[in-house]
């Protein structure tokens, strides 16, 4: 219980702290030499809720695994996103480790499908960092 209520807590200071860019559907998976393995949601698509808060995305996703309500959340500093791909509807976000070096094979990939309006608020905020 005590998880859910520090995340419950940290999603509603984000609510009235945090600069809310909006709601998308994606994944956020691990990618390694040994596979790809997800990071919040076992759900391929998850619906997360998206703010920016000191220099970073902080995500929250909720959703249903069988009867229980599952929940988590994952904060990545701007300045570790290196790469942004879109296809189509789909936003790709690749994320370095500050550690990483020209051999290595581990980063976070976010695949998102957001609204228009919501995509371009993300990418003001993913640019602004750059700048």
């Amino acid at each position: 219980m005590k998880k859910s209520n520090d995340i419950l807590s940290l999603y509603l200071d984000m609510l009235s702290s945090g600069f809310y860019i909006g709601n998308v559907r994606g994944s956020i998976t691990a990618v390694t030499e040994d596979g790809e393995f997800p990071l919040i949601s076992p759900v391929s698509t998850t619906t997360f809720d998206i703010f920016c808060s000191e220099n970073s995305l902080i995500l929250f996703g909720f959703w249903k695994h069988g009867e229980e309500a599952e929940y988590g959340y994952l904060k990545i500093p701007l300045s570790r996103i290196e790469m942004i791909g879109e296809i189509d509807d789909e936003l790709i976000l690749y994320v370095f480790s500050e550690k990483r070096t020209q051999d290595s094979i581990g980063f976070v990939r976010l695949n998102l499908y957001p609204e228009p309006i919501i995509k371009e608020k993300l990418l003001k905020v993913i640019e602004f960092e750059g700048e």
